[in-house]
Parts: structure tokens; sequence; C-alpha cells
């Protein structure tokens, strides 16, 4: 494979493998990788979960709760994500 790479890089029919591109293989290469946004993104993103939980281990000291995620876009490759769940000190446990 190297000895083809070679001779075609010598013939001029390839630039150099693994070295510097001109300006018209870089943008190739750039359209052939580069996405235009998708308008399907969704601007706000909502997730909410249930949680049961048991404290003393059958002592009827049961306790229901949730939490929840939350997510807003800025802009087509960025997002703010903010998380919200129970949590209760371990000296209570």
């Amino acid at each position: 494979m190297r000895k083809q790479l070679v001779r075609d890089y010598k013939q001029g029919l390839t630039g150099a493998p693994f070295g510097a591109h001109t300006a018209v293989e870089r943008e190739k290469m750039n359209k052939a990788v580069e996405r235009p946004p998708s308008s399907l993104l969704a601007p706000i993103e909502l997730e909410a979960y249930f949680l049961y939980t048991d404290f003393l281990q059958g002592n009827k000291s049961s306790c229901l709760g949730g939490g929840g995620q939350g997510a807003a876009r800025i802009s087509s490759s960025w997002q703010i994500v903010s998380e919200v769940k129970p949590g209760m000190p371990k000296m209570w446990l």
C-alpha cells in the first residue's frame, strides 16, 4: 500500500499522504465532514422521574419522591443542563 501511495504522489495523482494539504483539498475534506444544523433540535427538553425509598428497612418509614432534569438550547451545538434530585444527609440514614 505504501508503494502505491508513493507512486501516486510522484505521478501527481494525489497530495502528500499525512502531509500538508492544499487549500482545495482542505475545503473538500471540510465539506465532507461539516453538516448544516438540523432544524429538528429541541429548544427545551424536560424529564421527570419517580423515586420510592425505604429509609429504615421496613419499619414503616418509606418516602415517595422524584426528581427531574431540564435543558435549554443556546445554539445548535450548545445546551445548558440542570438536574434536581432528592437526597438525604448521610446522618439521617
